[in-house]
């Protein structure tokens, strides 16, 4: 209303709320949400995945008008990740599995535990789980089940929020594979913070990074409830390691060359 009112661009950023709820399941503001886009002078995504679905909810005849005006433009990572950018890595005997981000039922961190404490012998992996609850109640109770069920495994280790961007590099550069299947993800900075130091990453389907990158190029989409689909993107992560490492490093010179 402002931006006929006043007669300037209206631009519209579309993100996780609005796909994976609005569209879903809150019908009457569905209806609105599609007149915005639909009035909108270009429509902004933060990743393929998005703007897919997004212009799928239209009928053909209108979705062409939709797919004209959208653009797909990624989050860009902090300039200090672009002037430390590491080098590609060998795969190491024992696998540093690596988490940052939020604590939260959202992100699907008991995934990542279960699934290699039952998949992978305990002498072959490590788990460092960074982050805080960000003083939510939900968050917070997350936290305490994930610390009283895994805390008795030396594998497992969690680490409160990293503030210091030069500490969180060290984390990423030891790590071996960072590992983010959250149930939703508008983008996810922390795949490109951790690609940035040569790390592969595994991720969800239609979420975050996905459709940004072929399958297998800089890491693997996995359903994020299905243990069979991620252990096997994990065994093809560590049979193409090296090669899937380079190509972190190639493809975030190339981002940040382009940011």
């Amino acid at each position: 209303y402002i931006s006929k009112l006043l007669k300037i661009p209206h631009v519209v950023s579309v993100r996780n709320v609005d796909v994976n709820e609005v569209f879903r399941y809150l019908f009457i503001l569905k209806r609105t949400l599609k007149k915005i886009l639909k009035d909108a002078d270009s429509i902004i995504f933060l990743n393929p995945t998005y703007r897919d679905r997004t212009i799928s909810i239209f009928e053909d005849h209108k979705s062409n008008h939709i797919t004209n005006k959208s653009f797909v433009i990624p989050s860009a990572i902090d300039d200090f990740w672009n002037q430390n950018i590491g080098k590609s890595k060998k795969l190491p005997v024992c696998l540093e599995l690596l988490y940052v981000g939020e604590i939260s039922p959202n992100k699907n961190i008991h995934f990542l535990i279960e699934l290699f404490l039952n998949n992978w012998s305990r002498d072959k992996f490590n788990i460092t789980i960074i982050g805080g609850t960000k003083d939510k109640i939900e968050n917070s109770k997350y936290l305490s089940f994930l610390k009283d069920k895994y805390s008795i495994y030396s594998e497992v280790k969690f680490l409160d929020e990293v503030n210091k961007k030069e500490e969180l590099l060290s984390h990423y550069k030891n790590s071996t594979i960072f590992f983010m299947a959250s149930f939703r993800e508008t983008f996810g900075l922390v795949y490109f913070e951790a690609m940035s130091q040569g790390t592969p990453v595994i991720f969800s389907k239609e979420q975050g990074i996905d459709g940004y990158f072929p399958q297998g190029f800089i890491g693997y989409s996995i359903d994020p409830n299905d243990y069979d689909d991620a252990f096997k993107k994990v065994r093809l992560l560590v049979n193409n390691y090296e090669r899937i490492s380079n190509n972190c490093i190639k493809s975030i010179k190339k981002i940040t060359k382009t940011s």
